[in-house]
């Protein structure tokens, strides 16, 4: 048997970027093959495959907690994803070395993990296949959350102005080729916020039935008190011990003026006033 794994969730890629990659510098496999938001390949595809059995996606993903509770689809879901894990897909993963030695994450000896937002909402199944793994939440201010998705579907939107004159005929060919929306649930600050409300509340409920197996990290503290943070993220991730010179080392390009950056905008700090009650319900 390998090392349990560490899973991060939470609702704002920025955060869980930021944990998974400075776990990453100091010693936590978190991958091989990964997409831009520092993602693996092989388990954003498992989630993706399970949100889409489930009738769920990222923005409308209530669908795939229920997932874990219905036994047929549950057992059917679970010997697919170790199938997955034991494919030659998880050499993306692991890198083919360690999967001719190892043939699965399951079986690594080195402290590894992943991240991904989905995994807030698709833990339940992954706590049956390694029901000894650590479970790490970022998370971030709503307002902040909020205004990065409404500026990610804005450029989204934007772009299909450019494109969606000339793939006309793309859409009669296959309907689904092309989205006019990345997502419309977050088209909008109010959208955006009752979604990340809803991560935050599922997060919430695994981090009190998960106890000492579960960290909860703010975003904004790791942003402005790196060191005191890495150090807890370390230990309990099993990294071994890093000297106080090499955690500065690792917390090095960490920029603090990212921390309640909603603030420095009129507008978001209106729609913050605003909306106290749903930021004080999540302790903001």
């Amino acid at each position: 048997m390998g090392k349990p794994p560490v899973i991060l969730i939470g609702m704002h890629r920025s955060g869980t970027s930021l944990a998974a990659r400075l776990l990453e510098r100091g010693g936590l496999l978190i991958g091989r093959r990964k997409d831009p938001n520092n993602e693996a390949h092989l388990f954003l595809d498992i989630n993706r495959w399970l949100l889409t059995q489930a009738g769920a996606t990222w923005d409308q993903p209530e669908p795939a907690a229920q997932l874990a509770e219905h036994p047929v689809a549950r057992q059917l879901a679970e010997r697919q994803v170790r199938f997955m894990l034991r494919s030659p897909k998880a050499a993306g993963f692991m890198g083919l070395r360690r999967w001719l030695k190892d043939r699965t994450p399951e079986n690594l000896t080195v402290p590894w993990g992943w991240k991904d937002p989905r995994n807030t909402f698709t833990l339940g199944l992954w706590l049956r296949l390694m029901p000894d793994a650590k479970v790490i939440h970022v998370h971030r201010h709503g307002v902040d959350v909020a205004a990065s998705l409404k500026a990610r579907a804005d450029e989204h939107l934007a772009r299909m102005q450019r494109l969606v004159p000339r793939l006309r005929w793309l859409f009669v060919c296959s309907p689904t080729a092309f989205g006019l929306g990345n997502t419309m649930r977050c088209a909008t600050l109010v959208g955006g916020l009752q979604l990340w409300g809803q991560y935050m509340r599922q997060a919430k409920g695994w981090m009190d039935r998960l106890g000492e197996r579960g960290l909860t990290v703010c975003y904004e503290d790791l942003l402005t008190d790196p060191l005191t943070h890495l150090d807890r993220m370390f230990q309990f991730a099993g990294i071994k011990e890093q000297s106080a010179s090499r955690l500065k080392e690792i917390a090095g390009g960490i920029r603090t003026d990212r921390a309640l950056a909603y603030r420095k905008d009129a507008e978001l700090a209106a729609f913050a006033d605003s909306v106290t009650g749903q930021l004080a319900e999540q302790g903001y």
